[in-house]
């Protein structure tokens, strides 16, 4: 096996950073905010009380997602060296950002993030029941 030496910012992703809450479901939680098993859909005015009423039940797990921050979050981690990968997006000075910024430094990423006022962080809501996640 080759030695390979490896720097701060070898891997840079730029995306956009989002936080998936994930929490078990069921099927009157779903249809309450007229959701179907195993769907994918873009959050709308309905869906606005959705990630606080999740973010209360037992068992919510927050993770760093995004495609780019997920692959820069799971190379940083195999790595097992700080600081390799690098992640560039734009996050609100909020819970979440917080949050977010928190558990990619605790796996080393290197996270250089602009802030906006104008909008919250982004977040994705993951309700699993069964093997089904919408």
């Amino acid at each position: 096996m080759m030695n390979v030496h490896l720097q701060r910012g070898d891997l840079v992703a730029l995306g956009n950073p989002m936080m998936d809450i994930t929490v078990q479901a069921n099927t009157d939680l779903l249809k309450k905010y007229d959701l179907d098993d195993n769907n994918a859909i873009l959050a709308g005015d309905k869906h606005k009380s959705l990630f606080q009423e999740i973010e209360s039940l037992p068992g919510v797990h927050f993770s760093p997602g995004g495609s780019a921050l997920n692959t820069v979050k799971v190379v940083q981690m195999i790595l097992k060296q700080e600081h390799v990968t690098s992640f560039l997006g734009c996050i609100a000075h909020d819970d979440h950002g917080v949050r977010l910024t928190d558990l990619l430094r605790e796996v080393g990423v290197d996270v250089k993030f602009q802030y906006t006022d104008k909008a919250p962080t982004a977040k994705c809501a993951v309700l699993c029941k069964g093997k089904d996640r919408s």
